[in-house]
């Protein structure tokens, strides 16, 4: 084996290793809430809800970097069990992400899957033309984009071994004829 293919191979764990440290790692804070509230609800209750924690999915819709943040607007979708966005449900709104780390364009392009978990800061009035559009406000601690192989998976397809085949953890029993 050649130096340049070591060397290839040392970029490809650097790489790996640097996204999985970034803004976009596993989801590992949870709320407080046990179902998660629905958009009209946040929206509601965002001025008494600033700086609790929020479980939050939607699609990419634009993306603006400025100084070292990364501001992102999603229309919102509501999550599954595993924290997915559910693409076959018609979303409520629009959510305003704000990341302190500045996200590969890339990665975070138009139209891509994504769930976010953060503080919310508040309820944002934008002007699009003559109208004005009322965003919610997160400021992200964590922000996962979901590949098409992992949106295709299906909870049954899952690797936890350890509960009965009859039961699973994201919705409960499974259907009747499992």
């Amino acid at each position: 084996m050649g130096a340049r293919a070591r060397m290839g191979r040392l970029a490809a764990v650097v790489a790996v290793a640097v996204c999985a440290a970034g803004c976009a790692g596993r989801l590992d804070l949870r709320t407080d809430d046990e179902v998660p509230p629905r958009y009209e609800q946040l929206l509601a209750e965002a001025p008494n809800r600033v700086g609790r924690f929020v479980v939050i999915g939607g699609v990419v819709q634009e993306l603006n970097r400025k100084n070292g943040t990364t501001e992102i607007v999603l229309l919102h979708k509501p999550i599954d069990g595993w924290d997915r966005p559910r693409l076959d449900l018609l979303g409520r709104g629009r959510i305003l992400v704000t990341c302190g780390a500045d996200l590969d364009r890339r990665l975070f392009a138009p139209g891509r899957p994504v769930t976010v978990v953060g503080e919310i800061a508040g309820v944002v009035e934008r002007s699009e033309g003559e109208a004005k559009r009322r965003y919610l406000a997160v400021t992200a601690s964590e922000v996962r984009a979901w590949t098409r192989r992992e949106m295709a998976r299906t909870p049954f397809a899952r690797q936890e071994l350890w509960y009965p085949p009859w039961y699973d953890p994201a919705v409960g029993t499974r259907p009747w004829w499992w």
